[in-house]
């Protein structure tokens, strides 16, 4: 058995790489090691980098429990081999301690690329799977927080997708492995079957409100609010400083809600299975006022084809013509109960509010085009902030 530490002080988080084996003979040793450098770090968390670990015997699984017993903080192990992690979930480990298995890899060499999004591609694997990969640069801590996102949108009972698990592409990007419930998404089947167009706008409707009618049951998925004040201050070199004061008090503005927001709601983020729609990209999914998720699908379906028709098409894969027809669809049917007179009103200051998605662009949309980009900012300087004082309390339902 080798064994290595790395302390950072101010983190408070302790990384412990462990190579070889952990018998009966080697398990004493171990522990002291252990108990030893945690002595005044039993308060931090620890993670256990088991890669390398070849094997552990039921002594070393004592130890661990014992560590549990004098350790206050997380302890996590991770990387840890699949036999390992057999080992672990067979003797209840799983329940006492955050394990994750080892990141496994992939090719997606000759797959079909389904959708493109902010932050990473969505390719077939084949009939049963799909994987996101994220683009060059995405943290694997953030790729992690989308899977937890995912699994907690799953246990709310949404028509959701099975993770299966973190893969890496033979090129070094990470992904997730998604199970594959259909064979298209909601944006070919409406390009392939436009005689059944209002018979999926019905749907596609009827999924957003029983989205916006979920209460989720723990407190792990991030506030709307919250994710905004960070792609504010992400976005803030773009900014003047009265600028970012105007957006922030509009954003503030927004009334308190807990249901669920998707975050990226289009057709291509859907797919159909055996005539049902499953939403595939859960990484945006946040707690907050319904306007986020309008104003979100505003600004990617309303606003976007008339900016730039081209790469609307792009990023939702429909005609320019059938994007304005599913706004138009999920306008009307979500306020139904409004007079033709309101939901023109309502449309037109949704469009508006989409702007403040907009104006986060160099946070949530950094590979886009330069010439894009600076057309996205240029839009919320001239079109969103003189009118920030009109819109505060402007959403009252």
């Amino acid at each position: 058995m080798d064994i290595s530490f790395s302390f950072d002080q101010n983190g408070k988080k302790a990384l412990v790489t462990i190579k070889g084996e952990i018998s009966s003979e080697n398990a004493e040793e171990w522990k002291k090691t252990m108990l030893s450098e945690s002595e005044n770090r039993n308060d931090w968390d620890w993670v256990l980098d088991l890669k390398e670990l070849n094997y552990i015997s039921s002594a070393g699984l004592r130890v661990l429990l014992e560590l549990k017993k004098k350790i206050s903080g997380k302890i996590l192990l991770t990387q840890v081999q699949k036999p390992l992690v057999d080992i672990f979930v067979i003797t209840g480990f799983d329940h006492f301690f955050e394990i994750e298995p080892e990141i496994s890899h992939c090719s997606i060499e000759g797959c079909e690329c389904i959708g493109r999004g902010a932050n990473g591609a969505v390719y077939r694997l084949d009939s049963d799977r799909i994987i996101k990969v994220f683009y060059e640069g995405v943290s694997l801590e953030s790729v992690k927080k989308e899977q937890k996102i995912g699994h907690e949108v799953f246990l709310t009972g949404l028509p959701t997708v099975i993770s299966y698990g973190l893969e890496m592409t033979e090129e070094g990007q990470y992904g997730i492995i998604l199970e594959m419930l259909g064979h298209n998404t909601l944006s070919e089947t409406i390009e392939k079957e436009p005689e059944h167009f209002e018979k999926w706008m019905e749907r596609y409707a009827e999924l957003y409100k029983n989205i916006h009618e979920t209460r989720p049951e723990g407190e792990h998925l991030p506030r709307a609010k919250d994710l905004y004040r960070g792609y504010f201050e992400e976005s803030a070199d773009w900014y003047t400083a009265e600028e970012m004061e105007k957006l922030y008090a509009l954003l503030e503005s927004i009334p308190e809600r807990d249901t669920l927001i998707h975050g990226d709601y289009h057709p291509n983020n859907i797919m159909v299975s055996n005539d049902e729609l499953i939403l595939i990209d859960l990484g945006d999914f946040s707690i907050g006022h319904p306007i986020f998720d309008f104003l979100a699908t505003a600004a990617t379906q309303a606003n976007l084809v008339e900016l730039d028709p081209q790469f609307a098409e792009t990023h939702t894969r429909m005609k320019a013509e059938n994007i304005k027809k599913a706004w138009k669809a999920l306008v009307d049917r979500s306020f139904a109960d409004r007079t033709e007179e309101e939901r023109e009103k309502l449309d037109r200051q949704i469009r508006l509010w989409s702007k403040l998605k907009v104006a986060c662009a160099p946070a949530v949309a950094k590979g886009i085009p330069d010439e894009i980009m600076q057309m996205s900012v240029d839009d919320v300087k001239y079109n969103l902030i003189p009118h920030v004082d009109e819109l505060i309390g402007s959403v009252d339902w």
